[in-house]
């Protein structure tokens, strides 16, 4: 076992748990520190998941570009480690920092894709997620009815999920939150 891939692993999971403190300076130290580890090992496996941190880091301080280039490798990442739910997974997130950053059609294009991967493997977290992004840019973009549909299957798609899980309850409440915005959007 290479001492390399250890430690890179070690400071992932303490940049994973400095970010779950909302301690970003730590996450983003430990997670870089990790990255440049897991470059040096070559493991592909141990260089997505640091980049996942540091974008997630990115993601909670509004960095948009960064979380872009960041989100765009661990997307390669996935592709190449032939992970589909981790790779709709990175479209979703991709397609997040498309909207924020105000394209709407590349985001709304992603949304679809990470939507489709997920619809084929099964993957209903993975559905949730897309789904919120795509309603996110269908309505921003002005498609209200297009998105009252994508809102209104991420609410019944989060309501399959384990309901003794906190994280399947927050999708479902994100979800039913986004469906009163199409509902307050398509009276206005």
């Amino acid at each position: 076992y290479d001492n390399t891939l250890g430690e890179a692993n070690t400071l992932w999971y303490q940049a994973l748990l400095a970010l779950s403190r909302a301690d970003l300076e730590k996450a983003i130290t430990h997670g870089e520190h990790a990255l440049g580890l897991a470059r040096t090992s070559g493991h592909p496996e141990s260089i997505v998941q640091s980049l996942d941190v540091l974008a997630s880091v990115k993601l909670s301080v509004g960095a948009w570009e960064e979380y872009e280039h960041l989100v765009t490798e661990v997307h390669a990442g996935y592709v190449t480690l032939k992970d589909r739910a981790m790779e709709a997974d990175a479209l979703s997130m991709l397609a997040n920092a498309h909207l924020h950053r105000g394209r709407l059609r590349l985001g709304i294009s992603h949304a679809r894709n990470a939507l489709a991967i997920s619809q084929e493997i099964r993957n209903v977290w993975g559905q949730v997620n897309a789904l919120y992004d795509l309603t996110s840019g269908l309505l921003d973009s002005g498609a209200y009815t297009e998105a009252l549909d994508s809102a209104l299957q991420a609410v019944a798609s989060a309501r399959t999920l384990n309901t003794d899980s906190a994280r399947a309850n927050i999708l479902l409440l994100r979800a039913l939150i986004q469906l009163g915005g199409v509902y307050r959007a398509l009276q206005a």
